[in-house]
């Protein structure tokens, strides 16, 4: 799918949801008072991982889009690009099952995730490559754990999302974690540290 399309289907998604949270200092913050004064029909594990996960494809987004834009390596922006395909049609998804348990998800990244693209925003060259790769491993990291927690949730079709998307996740992380081996900063050492 061409970028464009990409960007537009993620607007789409955004705009159509019809509880999503985008008022307020913190699109998280306001999802969760959402969700507290209209529960969902789900749990609130269940709730609490779309609400964390609709957030991360929005924040992955955009962190995508400044990897295809400012990444110095070829491999990287390629990567980049990727997350600006797949994004859109996790987010998609997960519109249609917060619609189905009348869950508010954000349709704008939280505080954090505001602050986490703000400062790679300030990054170039080698210095954003790395700053990209540091921040995304911890994140995608993270959002694995929850996929696998989430594939054991009584909520059957939640923890089927999850399980039909976590291989995807972990493709992330895998690609990631193969592009910080093989970049060579001009000092001559690896990313990880």
């Amino acid at each position: 799918m061409p970028v464009k399309s990409a960007v537009f289907l993620l607007a789409l998604a955004g705009f159509s949801i019809p509880a999503c949270a985008n008022r307020g200092p913190d699109s998280l913050q306001y999802a969760a008072a959402a969700n507290a004064v209209h529960p969902p029909s789900i749990s609130e594990e269940a709730t609490s991982f779309l609400v964390l996960v609709a957030e991360a494809r929005l924040v992955n987004f955009q962190l995508g889009k400044l990897a295809s834009e400012r990444g110095t390596q070829l491999r990287l922006r390629d990567y980049g690009l990727r997350m600006l395909r797949d994004q859109p049609l996790l987010l998609e998804e997960l519109k249609g099952l917060s619609t189905s348990y009348k869950v508010a998800i954000p349709m704008l990244p939280g505080t954090e995730g505001s602050e986490t693209i703000n400062t790679l925003q300030q990054q170039s060259g080698k210095a954003f490559d790395r700053a990209f790769i540091t921040t995304l491993r911890s994140s995608l990291e993270q959002e694995v754990e929850a996929f696998h927690k989430a594939t054991a949730f009584a909520d059957k079709t939640v923890a089927r999302f999850a399980r039909l998307h976590l291989p995807l996740i972990e493709s992330h992380l895998k690609g990631l974690q193969q592009i910080e081996l093989e970049y060579q900063p001009a000092t001559g050492t690896a990313l990880r540290h």
